[in-house]
């Protein structure tokens, strides 16, 4: 890059520049450095005192590989020029403060030309005595350019030879060189995709006399890329002919690298999102807006939007049932700041029903102060569809099983049973018409009369316990205190029924699953080798029935919510969480080692 001349044409700025003021003069003026504007700024308001809103500081990098700063103009009112020469404005020798114990001399010069005034350089005279020297610029411009990873360019339009500085060169992987090179050579450099529309737009931009803005690849050696921002500005003579382009190119690649590894990573969490049918959103509690993800605006069924919605706008997808529950799981984040999971109904434009899980976590301030919430949403509809499908096939298996297990009791009561009853008569008979010394057969026939008792026993008590008929007779309390001695009777273990008398009946699905939940829990108790009682409480609340069976046995670890079927509690469980899932119902596990365990069972009375 060449520095400026004292004998280089008029020139004006071309174009309009983007932060610096229009360059307006002769050939004969020359830009104040910022070091002699803060030196000389008290003798030029000596001179121009009456011009007190005629300066202006203006930072701006040009040509030639200097920083000129702090351009002083004046536009002159009327268009008429005068001419006044530099000595007429010499002033004496003064001390300069911050300059040297030592007078500085001054050379100032101004000229005026039409339309315009301009400040040449006030530089402190040369003089080994100054205490005090400024970088040169050509310094400053070094590391201006270092700090900032550009370098600039000048470029001939006539002979299209480019003066380049130092940095510039390294940007390009070139080796620094005094003179100028072919443009064609930098043009050369640029990745080939992008090469002729390059060219092509920077040649306009020449011919048009406009200023030129452009990111482009570079080709370094090694295949390495390096993206280059460049603009320039043309500068013209008097008559409007190009003379030279001006310009800076700043690096960067590493921004570009990390626009686009942002590109990737958004790209990659949208697609995310799309196959998991999952949203992204965030609460902002001091503005009470939302902010939803492109993909959340699609769940719900509408149009990408810019800008925060507000929270009133936000509502209206709630389902109607819903709102007051999401306010408060928001109020809730807010005061305790912790994280809430539900799942709740969303109204789509058209009137469709969704249903999505949420999950939201608070985000704090240093104060711990809750600024806003972040969560996510999926669309479960499709697995609460097929839960739901699923607990109608279990709901209607389990009616299958119980209505087989019905039949299958009646069989045994009306047919089994009565054909051993009659067997047992005949038997009877038999041993009757005996001799009396006949004592063998006399004791064959006794045998198979008690095989007989005993496998009619054994038809009833399995009928019972596949469905015992009293439980559609007299309901559930009768029913579960017989079958509690039963069970007493059976395993030695002292079985309590607690029910109140007057405890009415229930629905039959129900009253049916009470009884198998009572009966598979006391199976579970009989396996646990230490238990030696339980208790059987069945109650009714004002929110629906409540059972319990507790044990005294060495306790379970309970089951996870996510396991369907624990192997320590047996596979009962499974029937158990089948049949309160059937109506609706909760399910609890609470144990603790030595202390035995107690299920838990609620049915809320719309299914009872």
């Amino acid at each position: 890059m060449s520095g400026a001349r004292s004998d280089a044409p008029a020139f004006r700025n071309a174009g309009p520049s983007r932060g610096s003021s229009q360059i307006i003069g002769q050939p004969d003026f020359t830009l104040v450095s910022p070091q002699s504007f803060f030196v000389c700024r008290p003798l030029l308001w000596q001179y121009f005192a009456d011009w007190p809103s005629i300066f202006s500081l203006d930072p701006f990098f040009i040509f030639a590989g200097r920083i000129h700063t702090g351009i002083f103009r004046k536009k002159l009112a009327g268009g008429t020029a005068t001419k006044e020469s530099s000595e007429d404005l010499t002033p004496s020798p003064k001390p300069v403060p911050g300059v040297g114990s030592r007078p500085c001399e001054l050379r100032p010069a101004v000229s005026c030309s039409q339309g315009a005034v301009a400040a040449r350089a006030f530089e402190p005279a040369a003089s080994e005595e100054n205490e005090f020297r400024w970088p040169s610029t050509d310094d400053l411009l070094l590391r201006a350019e270092n700090l900032a990873n550009l370098g600039c360019w000048e470029l001939d339009a006539q002979s299209l030879q480019a003066h380049c500085s130092t940095q510039l060169f390294r940007l390009l992987g070139l080796e620094p060189e005094p003179g100028p090179i072919p443009l064609q050579r930098i043009i050369d450099l640029i990745h080939p995709d992008e090469r002729e529309k390059v060219r092509a737009k920077f040649l306009a931009s020449i011919q048009d006399n406009l200023p030129y803005e452009n990111e482009t690849r570079y080709l370094l050696p090694g295949d390495r890329i390096r993206v280059l921002f460049s603009r320039s500005l043309p500068i013209t003579d008097s008559s409007g002919t190009i003379l030279r382009v001006v310009g800076v190119s700043q690096d960067i690649t590493a921004q570009k690298e990390a626009e686009e590894k942002l590109r990737k990573s958004e790209a990659l969490l949208a697609q995310a999102e799309r196959l998991a049918t999952l949203g992204s959103w965030q609460y902002d509690v001091e503005r009470q807006s939302f902010t939803w993800s492109d993909q959340m605006y699609r769940m719900l069924g509408r149009s990408p939007a810019e800008g925060p919605i507000p929270l009133d706008q936000a509502c209206e997808v709630f389902h109607p049932h819903d709102r007051a529950r999401v306010w408060q799981d928001v109020l809730g984040i807010i005061a305790e700041g912790h994280a809430v999971e539900n799942e709740l109904r969303f109204v789509l434009p058209d009137g469709q029903v969704r249903v999505f899980y949420s999950r939201a976590v608070p985000v704090m301030d240093e104060a711990g102060i809750v600024q806003h919430i972040r969560g996510m949403s999926q669309d479960i509809t499709e697995r609460k569809r097929d839960e739901e499908e699923l607990r109608r096939l279990s709901r209607q298996l389990l009616n299958v099983r119980d209505d087989e297990r019905r039949k299958i009791t009646r069989d045994l009561r009306e047919s089994a049973a009565q054909s051993l009853a009659a067997l047992k008569m005949t038997l009877a008979r038999l041993a009757e018409s005996l001799p009396a010394e006949n004592d063998h057969g006399r004791q064959l026939v006794a045998a198979s009369l008690q095989l007989t008792a005993d496998a009619i026993h054994e038809i009833r008590t399995l009928s019972d316990l596949m469905h015992p008929p009293m439980l559609d007779l007299v309901g559930l309390g009768p029913t579960l205190r017989w079958f509690a001695a039963g069970f007493s009777e059976r395993t030695q273990i002292l079985v309590t029924v607690e029910i109140e008398e007057q405890f009415g009946r229930l629905l039959q699905e129900t009253e049916t699953a009470i009884f198998r939940i009572v009966q598979e829990a006391l199976a579970n108790v009989h396996r646990d080798s230490s238990t030696r009682s339980a208790a059987v409480h069945v109650v009714r609340q004002p929110d629906g029935i409540h059972v319990q069976i507790h044990d005294d046995g060495d306790g379970v670890v309970p089951p996870a919510e996510s396991t369907a079927l624990p192997g320590s509690l047996g596979s009962g469980l499974a029937e158990i969480r089948e049949r309160v899932a059937q109506l609706h119902g909760e399910f609890n596990i609470r144990s603790a080692p030595g202390k035995g365990a107690t299920l838990s069972v609620v049915f809320p009375l719309a299914r009872v």
